[in-house]
């Protein structure tokens, strides 16, 4: 199989509410929706959501990287093997990219896949879903106490029992947000996210243990990577520190402390640089005992959602919660032709077995929220 076309495309779907938290609020999906065509015609997608705050990259950057990689890609990788082989050799290389190569891996294991007739859990050698339930947590974003107890209230109607709520960093607003949870919902396992908005850990343990003590971990409450000041804090709070921006690579898993009991990993592939990396990463935590959760990026479509059901098993032991399948009740539009969204009490029921991803994608949708500079497009790569 050979690569001979890589477009890439800036995707803007208005969101059908605003979504807001310490680091961002966000109007619209910002995001790269890549597209990989094979000599034989085989079209398959990748999603890709570059953040600065996460790993440095904004969309711009991500395409520049994959313009610089595409004729190497076409070149070296034919099947999976020599993509994971391809993953191994230029691991640093990711390190600093990780968004970008996700978008393009993603887009070559759905035309691969796609080309041989096989859904990607097959291809990808992972156990097939189709008529399994996946079970999602809610994520209440920040903004006025209003906006967060309209969400709230619309989630306990889905039955939800699991939670995530962003922090503000406004004392009163957070200690009324988590007392209108506790009303809401009072039997429901609560977990909340800073988005990085201290840098002190005293500062932090500080208005942590002035808020209701439901929680049970606080997510990414100092600056990136301050493994030392996250230590220091999980002694002050006891409570279980979340690992996000903070986590974005495999080389970060040798900062953890030794008390590997006290963390938990978000882990989301598109900061992770792609499926293949994620997985790995995904075995370590099953191997070693460490917790964590399947994150998602706010916005992210149907592609990104699917590929976030392929990591792990089912009944995985390490993994405690899932985010995302928003799908439409974020979006006002998905470009895939089966959108992924939770249903009752955050259940989703994978339906889907067809050849690559296991959806189509619209390409007159995504042309209409999508934007295509001249040099987007990677053409005869590999062909001589």
């Amino acid at each position: 199989m050979n690569v001979v076309e890589i477009t890439i495309q800036h995707l803007q779907i208005p969101f059908t509410e605003s979504f807001s938290h310490a680091s961002a609020d966000r109007q619209k999906t910002d995001s790269l929706i890549v597209r990989v065509t094979l000599d034989d015609g085989t079209r398959g997608y990748g999603e890709c959501c570059p953040r600065p705050y996460v790993t440095g990259e904004g969309c711009r950057d991500a395409a520049r990287f994959i313009h610089r990689i595409a004729a190497t890609i076409a070149s070296d990788v034919h099947d999976l093997n020599g993509l994971r082989q391809w993953v191994i050799a230029n691991e640093q290389l990711i390190d600093f990219h990780p968004a970008a190569f996700c978008g393009l891996e993603l887009a070559v294991i759905d035309a691969f896949a796609r080309s041989l007739g096989l859904n990607a859990e097959s291809f990808f050698d992972v156990e097939e879903r189709c008529g399994h339930r996946f079970k999602y947590s809610a994520v209440v974003s920040g903004g006025t106490l209003e906006k967060s107890l309209r969400m709230m209230r619309a989630y306990r109607s889905f039955r939800f029992d699991d939670f995530k709520i962003k922090l503000s960093g406004d004392l009163e607003l957070d200690i009324d947000r988590i007392e209108q949870f506790i009303d809401l919902s009072p039997a429901s396992r609560l977990r909340l996210d800073a988005n990085n908005l201290w840098s002190d850990p005293l500062v932090a343990a500080n208005y942590l243990r002035r808020l209701p003590d439901v929680f049970f971990a606080i997510e990414e409450p100092l600056g990136r990577k301050d493994f030392t000041g996250l230590s220091l804090l999980c002694r002050l709070v006891r409570k279980k520190i979340i690992l996000d921006e903070s986590f974005t690579s495999m080389s970060d898993l040798g900062f953890l402390p030794e008390d590997k009991d006290s963390l938990i990993l978000n882990i989301r592939i598109s900061k992770l640089g792609g499926l293949i990396r994620s997985k790995m990463i995904t075995d370590i935590a099953e191997r070693s005992g460490i917790k964590y959760i399947i994150g998602a990026h706010v916005g992210e479509t149907s592609i990104l959602a699917k590929a976030a059901l392929m990591l792990g098993a089912a009944n995985s032991r390490s993994l405690i919660a899932r985010e995302g399948a928003a799908g439409e009740y974020l979006l006002s539009r998905d470009i895939c032709s089966h959108s992924i969204m939770f249903g009752d009490q955050g259940f989703y029921r994978d339906r889907n077995n067809v050849p690559g991803i296991g959806f189509e994608v619209n390409q007159d949708e995504l042309n209409r929220y999508a934007f295509l500079d001249a040099e987007d497009i990677c053409k005869n790569l590999g062909v001589a």
